[in-house]
């Protein structure tokens, strides 16, 4: 077998993964599917999550979202591509509709990163919000458009949809690059990339829509 037809078969797996995920819950626009059978809880873990994503217009309804939670077994290993204790994961250029959550306890919204402490706990929604802002923004703007879209500007608009805009007072702080990409307080009070997120809170101002700010 060759290389080329390996790869190919693998971008498969990743871009059509309904067959390692057998139970499926949610709501509309946004399911989420998982090895094992989801908890009561799941429909508004997805709603909570919808409805973050549609107050910045980032929700396309003719192409549902979703969800898949790996657990940290085999399939972790599969679809993140690697080993390494990764808490999310998205292919936009494989599948527009689709992310990977990692370890996930729906009921208490956290995910388990796997070896790297106690510390590392993060919020299972706030992933989730990040990596569906990435694929809705391929959405709106087409793959060959998102490839060319400045990193800095992709990373800006996840971390402004899941944080919202950045706080006057944690302007100065925004230019500090060096702290714990795992110190979940840091993520919550200037963003995974603050300078990003912060150079979109001034280009959209306050009543500029993210789709705006794409179509410029």
């Amino acid at each position: 077998m060759s290389l080329a037809l390996i790869a190919g078969v693998y971008s498969a797996s990743l871009a059509f993964p309904k067959w390692a995920f057998p139970f499926e819950d949610g709501t509309d626009g946004l399911r989420v599917h998982a090895a094992l059978p989801l908890p009561d809880e799941t429909e508004d873990f997805a709603e909570m999550i919808k409805a973050r994503l549609e107050s910045f217009g980032m929700n396309n309804p003719d192409t549902p979202l979703n969800i898949y939670l790996t657990g940290d077994d085999w399939r972790r290993t599969w679809f993140f591509g690697q080993s390494a204790p990764l808490a999310s994961a998205a292919y936009p250029m494989l599948a527009s509709d689709l992310i990977f959550l990692a370890d996930v306890d729906i009921v208490a919204d956290k995910v388990r990163v796997s070896n790297s402490g106690p510390e590392a706990t993060h919020s299972a929604s706030v992933f989730a919000i990040r990596e569906l802002a990435r694929v809705a923004t391929r959405q709106m703007v087409g793959a060959w458009e998102f490839i060319q879209l400045d990193p800095m500007l992709k990373n800006g608009i996840a971390d402004y949809v899941t944080f919202g805009p950045i706080p006057k007072q944690a302007t100065d702080e925004a230019n500090v690059r060096s702290r714990r990409s795992d110190d979940t307080r840091a993520a919550q009070h200037l963003g995974f990339y603050p300078e990003a997120r912060l150079a979109v809170t001034y280009a959209l101002g306050t009543d500029r829509s993210v789709a705006y700010l794409l179509a410029r």
